[in-house]
């Protein structure tokens, strides 16, 4: 686990706001899910965030029947508040 400095450091922009809604599919090639979440910013801790709502994808989610559970990944609830770490990063597919 990353240390709040380490976290502070190794990322680009940090933000606090709520979670509006997220929308979990499959990856072009089929072979993973990810999972997209609409956040809007109340405060910009770290970085250049113009625009207050945006989307982020995080690995795993559910389609249908079937999940792909990230152990230790975020768990993003529409309607929560959090701090997002954020830094750009290529996912699967």
């Amino acid at each position: 686990m990353q240390s709040l400095d380490g976290l502070v450091a190794s990322n680009s922009t940090i933000v606090v706001g709520e979670v509006r809604d997220a929308h979990s599919y499959w990856n072009e090639e089929g072979t993973f899910i990810l999972t997209d979440v609409r956040f809007e910013a109340t405060e910009v801790l770290k970085g250049d965030r113009r625009d207050s709502d945006f989307t982020v994808t995080i690995l795993g989610g559910s389609v249908g029947d079937l999940t792909t559970l990230i152990v230790a990944g975020a768990e993003l609830i529409p309607g929560k508040s959090y701090v997002l770490f954020l830094a750009e990063d290529d996912l699967p597919g």
